[in-house]
């Protein structure tokens, strides 16, 4: 529901442990409550989250070197990307690109890119990993508002200095004015669900947590602030059609007003597009092909550490446990990379094997000797072909 309030508001990785583990080495932090600004509230924060060392730390160092940065979006959940559970989806200003990546290295987070070619500019993606915790945390870096359906992100939004100027300190994210969030939250919903290429594949609704951040940021906003920023910021959306935006997010919107208000938006924003609008819906289809084959027989896309991979090997006597070992390190890393598991012992029995081994079986019972010559032939040549004679 559409509702606005106006008050003045060298690469080491350890062996990886449980979740339940994992908690106890969770630990919180309490970080002095900032300053609310006079034209809006901060984000409020009623009791101090459990927060990973690693994330601590990264969030003390960012403010010791003044460091101009905020979390943009997704601050409905602060705690779970304070936690390890989220992302960190962190808005960082390119005039200081050069000192943020510097101090990622200094807390050993490592680059990695995606293997599919959609890479989209000024968007990198870091992992660190937190020791205390043994868990690893995904900073997703973003140096340009880059929005728009998921495949495409087709439209540039030039806002980034004017959102970080509205940042402010909270009990440990820096975090953008509610208005500007919730503007960005709106044109980011209408492109992404409100298409009719979109409709048409089923994608025109918003999932459960779109619509509580939905319902969190509009308790967030004053009036007064966002009707201040579009016409200072995104003169092309005004504050009339930007409450069309609004209302044609909610569930009861009919299909063909919210199509509608997605044609519109696109045609305000076309300044900021970075494909023509007929070439970014071929795209948009093209891989939601590309999508469609992979998940149905392929793999999904995953990351590659950009310096390259590691080879972790796992060794030890029967029993020991190698192979338990080997499986909880491959979930826990093909969960974010690109990851192969390869046996080195010695194998399950393929067919071949199986029915050259029946045959024996068969041929000892049926000559009652415990050597047949051309049975053993076959099975030692399967065993050289297979790279074990």
């Amino acid at each position: 529901m559409y509702r606005f309030i106006d008050e003045t508001i060298d690469e080491t990785i350890d062996e990886p442990i449980s979740d339940k583990a994992a908690q106890s080495h969770v630990k919180t932090v309490t970080i002095a409550p900032p300053t609310p600004l006079p034209t809006h509230g901060a984000h409020p924060s009623p009791q101090p989250p459990l927060v990973l060392p690693l994330v601590e730390t990264l969030c003390r160092r960012l403010a010791e070197k003044a460091i101009r940065y905020c979390h943009w979006k997704s601050n409905d959940m602060l705690a779970r990307s304070a936690s390890g559970d989220n992302d960190l989806d962190l808005l960082v200003s390119r005039q200081d690109a050069e000192r943020f990546t510097t101090l990622l290295h200094e807390l050993g987070f490592k680059a990695a890119r995606e293997i599919h070619p959609w890479q989209i500019p000024g968007i990198l993606d870091y992992y660190g990993y937190d020791s205390e915790s043994g868990r690893l945390v995904h900073a997703h870096v973003h140096y340009q508002l880059i929005v728009g359906e998921d495949t495409t992100k087709n439209y540039h939004l030039p806002l980034e200095e004017p959102y970080l100027a509205t940042a402010t300190q909270g009990a440990l994210f820096k975090t953008p004015a509610p208005e500007f969030e919730f503007i960005l939250f709106v044109i980011r919903m209408i492109l992404k669900h409100g298409t009719w290429d979109t409709m048409l594949g089923g994608w025109g609704t918003l999932a459960t947590g779109e619509r509580r951040e939905l319902h969190y940021l509009e308790q967030q906003v004053a009036t007064s602030s966002l009707i201040a920023l579009l016409n200072t910021h995104l003169p092309t959306v005004d504050y009339l059609f930007f409450t069309q935006c609004v209302a044609a997010l909610a569930p009861d919107c009919p299909v063909w007003k919210r199509i509608a208000v997605g044609y519109q938006l696109q045609r305000r924003l076309r300044a900021h597009a970075r494909r023509g609008h007929l070439r970014d819906v071929g795209l948009r289809f093209w891989r939601r092909g590309q999508l469609a084959y992979r998940r149905r027989f392929a793999q999904l896309p995953k990351r590659q550490l950009c310096r390259g991979g590691a080879l972790i090997a796992i060794i030890g006597g029967d029993g020991s446990g190698k192979t338990t070992a080997v499986a909880k390190t491959y979930q826990w890393l093909s969960a974010d990379f690109d990851t192969t598991k390869v046996h080195l012992g010695k194998p399950p029995w393929s067919r071949t094997t199986n029915t050259i081994r029946a045959l024996l079986k068969v041929a000892r019972r049926l000559t009652g000797t415990p050597y047949i010559e051309w049975a053993a032939v076959l099975y030692e040549g399967e065993k050289a072909v297979r790279g074990f004679a």
